[in-house]
């Protein structure tokens, strides 16, 4: 038998034989198409992973703004107090609580300057609970601990 070299085969020989292959790797390859069961298993095992990545994404953006809602309403509270707009602790509170961004029930507290004792800053601490900041604490990592925001600035006219 001779066999023929491989450049010597026409272009409908070299046409059949890639036919032939194709044929034979589609039968060889029948019995392993089925892969559905495989794919819902590995989503099972992933699924969780990513609803928790991306709880937690949420969840680290939302503190993120309650601390940026909360500094800068502490920030205005003690410019407001520094240059006397604000004289009583009750003032402090109502205004924070009317203007911060929360769905956490804060804690404020304002401090004047003790003018007799050379004290020139006013202070505004606003506190939450970080129990009640994060929405979803799935963990408990959180219970127990608060997310202080404290301003000091200068009064003004001393």
């Amino acid at each position: 038998m001779t066999t023929v070299p491989r450049q010597g085969l026409s272009a409908a020989a070299r046409l059949r034989r890639r036919a032939a292959r194709s044929a034979v790797v589609r039968r060889l390859g029948r019995g392993r198409s089925d892969t559905g069961g495989a794919a819902l298993l590995e989503f099972a095992f992933v699924a969780p992973v990513l609803v928790l990545l991306f709880a937690g994404i949420i969840q680290f953006g939302m503190v993120l703004v309650l601390r940026s809602s909360m500094l800068d309403t502490a920030q205005d509270a003690a410019r407001r107090m520094a240059v006397g707009e604000f004289s009583t602790q009750s003032e402090v509170v109502d205004y924070v609580n009317s203007n911060m961004l929360t769905w956490a029930a804060p804690v404020v507290a304002a401090t004047w300057p003790d003018e007799g004792a050379g004290e020139t800053d006013v202070t505004v601490s606003v506190t939450v609970s970080m129990g009640e900041a994060v929405p979803f604490d799935l963990l408990g990592l959180f219970e127990g601990q608060t997310m202080p925001a404290i301003v000091t600035m200068r009064k003004e006219g001393l």
